[in-house]
C-alpha cells in the first residue's frame, strides 16, 4: 500500500461526510509517543535491543500530526489520524563493528470510528503504518534495512474543550509487511501517545447537481 492511497483516503473521507450532511472537522496536534520495543530473541537474532525492551519510558519522542473527524446525528463519530515522529532505538549487534543502535522515521495513519458523549470521544479502529529510513547508528549513519509497513490497531479517548482537544491513544501493532522483520529482528511496535491539538470547524459544501434553468428571454 503506497502512502497516496492513505491521500486519496483521506480525500473520499472530506466528500463523504458533506455529502451525508455531517460536521467535519479538521486540526492539528503535537503531543508524545512512548514506543515499546522488543526483540524475537533466539540464537539467530541479528540485533539485541536491551535498553528499551518490554518498557514505554526509555524511548519517548515528540510527535506532530494532523486529525480529521466529522460527526453525524446521534453522536456517531469517524476519525481519520496521521501522526510522525522519529524514533532512535537503543541497540547492539554482534560483529566488526558494534552499533549503538538504530533510527527510523515513524508514520501512523488509523481509520476509526466510535461514539461522542458531551465533551468525550472514545473510538477504535485500524491502523497502516510506515517504518522509514531505517538506519544503523554507529559514528555514522547507514542503511539497515528496507522501508516496512506495520498493520494494527488503535484505541482513543479524548476530550474536546471548544476548539482544543486532548488526546490519549494506544497503539498495538499486529504484523509486519516483511516477514523476516518480525522473524529474525523485533516484533509488532506498541506505543501510547498523548496530543493537544486544534480543530477548526469546516464549512459545509453545498453541491447543486440540478441543472439552471436558461433565462427566459424578456418581451
Amino acid at each position: 500500500m503506497k502512502l497516496k492511497y492513505v491521500f486519496y483516503l483521506f480525500l473520499i473521507q472530506f466528500l463523504f461526510a458533506h455529502s451525508l450532511l455531517a460536521q467535519l472537522f479538521i486540526g492539528g496536534s503535537l503531543g508524545v509517543n512512548a514506543l515499546k520495543i522488543v526483540d524475537v530473541g533466539g540464537e539467530t537474532r541479528e540485533i539485541i535491543i536491551f535498553e528499551n525492551e518490554n518498557t514505554y519510558l526509555h524511548n519517548v519522542s515528540p510527535t506532530i500530526g494532523i486529525n480529521s473527524k466529522y460527526i453525524f446525528k446521534k453522536n456517531l463519530v469517524c476519525n481519520f489520524i496521521a501522526s510522525y515522529t522519529k524514533k532512535n532505538i537503543k541497540a547492539y549487534e554482534m560483529g566488526f563493528i558494534p552499533i549503538k543502535g538504530f533510527i527510523f522515521d515513524y508514520l501512523q495513519f488509523a481509520l476509526a470510528a466510535g461514539y461522542k458523549i458531551q465533551n468525550f470521544e472514545f473510538i477504535g479502529g485500524f491502523e497502516f503504518n510506515r517504518l522509514m529510513n531505517i538506519d544503523k547508528v554507529h559514528y555514522y549513519e547507514y542503511k539497515f534495512i528496507d522501508d516496512i509497513s506495520e498493520y494494527g490497531a488503535i484505541v482513543r479517548l479524548s476530550y474536546n474543550y471548544r476548539k482544543f482537544n486532548l488526546g490519549f491513544s494506544f497503539h498495538q501493532g499486529m504484523r509486519f509487511s516483511n516477514k523476516y522483520v518480525q522473524k529474525e529482528l523485533f516484533r509488532p511496535l506498541n506505543s501510547m501517545g498523548i496530543d493537544l491539538g486544534y480543530s477548526f470547524k469546516m464549512p459545509d459544501l453545498k453541491i447543486n447537481f440540478k441543472k439552471k434553468s436558461p433565462d427566459c428571454p424578456s418581451f
